[in-house]
């Protein structure tokens, strides 16, 4: 649509580069928009003074798993946040879902990269950061390749 700026790849290719294959077989690639630029997409999905696990990484943790409506919200809201509804949350969530893709494995899942996430915020580095939270196809697999994934998205 008019006004919107592409924000990343899912699938065979991930994040934001040029995306150059070699079809051998059936590949997916998703190419996805959002209506901000990129640059304003960060991890304080409930948009308040900070970055909590008990807030954003509740909220994107649910989202990952599917939940929308105000179950998404439903105590996961921090202080003074400013995104408090439901759809708007899932929206933003949605605009910025390649960013996400911390594990560079093609894919957002909850018990991977939203795992990631929480775990960052709950100040977690190194091993016990990626310790059996890495997709099976990941192309990040170091705490540091990891860390600066969600150092994007967490300035």
């Amino acid at each position: 649509d008019a006004g919107s700026v592409f924000t990343g790849w899912l699938g065979a290719c991930t994040g934001r580069a040029d995306c150059k294959l070699t079809i051998n077989a059936a590949t997916a690639v998703t190419a996805t928009f959002a209506p901000e630029p990129l640059a304003q997409y960060t991890a304080n999905v409930d948009d308040n003074a900070g970055y909590e696990a008990a807030h954003d990484g509740l909220l994107a943790m649910r989202y990952l798993f599917g939940v929308r409506g105000l179950a998404l919200t439903d105590h996961a809201l921090g202080p003074l946040a400013a995104r408090t509804d439901p759809d708007t949350l899932a929206g933003y969530l949605d605009d910025m879902r390649p960013l996400l893709d911390f594990d560079g494995d093609g894919s957002v899942a909850a018990t991977t990269d939203g795992l990631l996430l929480m775990r960052y915020l709950l100040g977690l580095r190194g091993d016990a950061l990626i310790a059996g939270a890495l997709g099976g196809a990941a192309t990040r697999t170091t705490a540091a390749a990891i860390e600066q994934a969600i150092g994007a998205v967490v300035p």
